[in-house]
């Protein structure tokens, strides 16, 4: 089996204006989630004990207009652009496990929040450099590292349709910053430059290995690979190190017409255009995980802290 190299990102940035505006969250929603925290004890058990409806009332009868712009929101993930930003959310300024509460709140207007792993009750999953982490093979959420452009949880047999990222702490130095390019478009140009074998191909079955701190032991003991295809009907599912990660172990292969064809998205993702948008305290990005690709730009301050929400 022959081996791949994985391409260099683009670096051509472009940057285009910011898409959505404020979406402050007022100290009476705040409040209300803390008195909550104070029955169940800790973000996760809340969203457990109430489920998603009852937090959207909650916003909704302490922030009636925030509500609406966020429900006004839904379309720009379902059709174009895909993704959007909010601004000034707030949501930097109160204590953790509020913030938590806040981000699992916001995020059920998009959908059903979801638990990190089978092993972990944690929703709003902390996005911060773990430098003492022991996993062999690390997430790129405990790295300081450039996280290449890919799809979350595309190691799942069924990946979570959105996600949102909430910045709690942005790299003092500039780093760290999010890129996004557009799925459709990396379609488009495949089929443009390589032509409908190659898309074919994309669509065939491919090898996907968790990442260690996902696993069941929370290790390496045990690989676990899921098989899904790169393109499916209206779904990207890609991320470079998690395939090859698992081309790695001795029972998995694929031809050399598959493998070729992960050299071409790759070099795809190399030419197309990569939008970069460097998030502040208080902002969020909500993402279409289905249709967009994501990634992130390498960062020096160790204080960076993000929470990622993923939602069905």
């Amino acid at each position: 089996m022959r081996s791949i190299e994985s391409s260099p990102q683009v670096q051509d940035l472009d940057r285009r204006p910011l898409v959505g505006g404020d979406r402050k969250i007022s100290e009476a929603t705040f409040h209300a989630l803390d008195a909550k925290l104070e029955i169940y004890a800790n973000p996760d058990e809340t969203f457990a004990q109430l489920g998603a409806s009852k937090l959207i009332e909650i916003l909704r009868q302490n922030d009636p207009e925030l509500a609406f712009k966020l429900e006004d929101d839904r379309h720009k993930l379902d059709q174009d652009p895909g993704f959007f930003i909010v601004k000034n959310t707030g949501i930097e300024r109160v204590e953790s496990p509020v913030a938590q509460l806040g981000a699992i709140t916001l995020s059920c207007m998009f959908g059903t929040p979801t638990q990190t792993t089978p092993r972990s009750p944690v929703i709003a999953w902390p996005v911060t450099y773990k430098p003492k982490s022991e996993n062999v093979r690390k997430t790129f959420s405990e790295t300081n590292s450039e996280a290449s452009l890919h799809t979350d949880s595309q190691y799942l047999a069924e990946p979570e349709h959105y996600f949102g990222l909430f910045c709690i702490k942005p790299d003092q130095f500039g780093g760290g910053a999010s890129q996004i390019v557009d799925g459709n478009a990396v379609i488009d140009q495949l089929r443009g430059t390589r032509g409908e074998t190659v898309l074919c191909e994309l669509g065939k079955l491919y090898p996907f290995r968790l990442p260690s701190v996902f696993t069941k032991d929370d290790g390496d003991l045990d690989a676990e690979v899921i098989w899904a295809p790169i393109l499916s009907a209206n779904r990207v599912r890609y991320r470079h190190d998690t395939l090859m990660s698992a081309l790695d172990l001795d029972h998995v292969e694929i031809p050399d017409s598959q493998l070729e064809a992960i050299s071409a998205f790759e070099e795809v993702l190399h030419e197309i255009r990569v939008d970069e948008y460097s998030l502040e305290a208080g902002d969020v990005m909500f993402v279409n995980n289905y249709r967009m690709l994501h990634g992130r730009t390498a960062f020096e301050d160790s204080k960076r802290f993000l929470y990622r929400v993923r939602m069905n």
